[in-house]
């Protein structure tokens, strides 16, 4: 279910056009994880993009077919809830954070443990 959902969504910010570079699912789904509790879809636009883009994009984004509700909308995110329950986060990042945003939240889970575990 999580996949299929993925590609929906995927394919629904894809429909954006210019000046989306790139969008791929994140997090456990990109881990090939059994189960995945939430989706993450990290696109990416070139840095001469105003906020006033940025924010058409947003608004793109929200207008997916099957939200059930807007949980949280920012500058760069938004986190909505699907009408099946599912919990989304899409990110819209600069295409230079792209490749570093998407192996922090997609790394195994040994690393993101030692990222987010303070030393002892």
């Amino acid at each position: 279910m999580a996949e299929e959902q993925s590609d929906r969504l995927v394919a629904h910010v894809r429909a954006f056009g210019e000046p989306i570079e790139a969008v791929t699912p994140a997090g456990s789904l990109r881990r090939c994880k059994e189960t995945v509790g939430d989706l993450d879809i990290w696109s990416s636009h070139p840095r001469k993009h105003t906020p006033k883009n940025v924010e058409a994009i947003s608004e793109h984004i929200l207008g997916f077919p099957g939200i059930d509700q807007t949980l949280a909308r920012g500058e760069t995110k938004s986190v909505f809830m699907l009408k099946n329950g599912m919990q989304v986060d899409v990110r819209i990042l600069e295409k230079k954070n792209f490749g570093a945003a998407l192996l922090i939240s997609t790394g195994s889970e040994g690393t993101q443990r030692r990222l987010t575990r303070p030393r002892e």
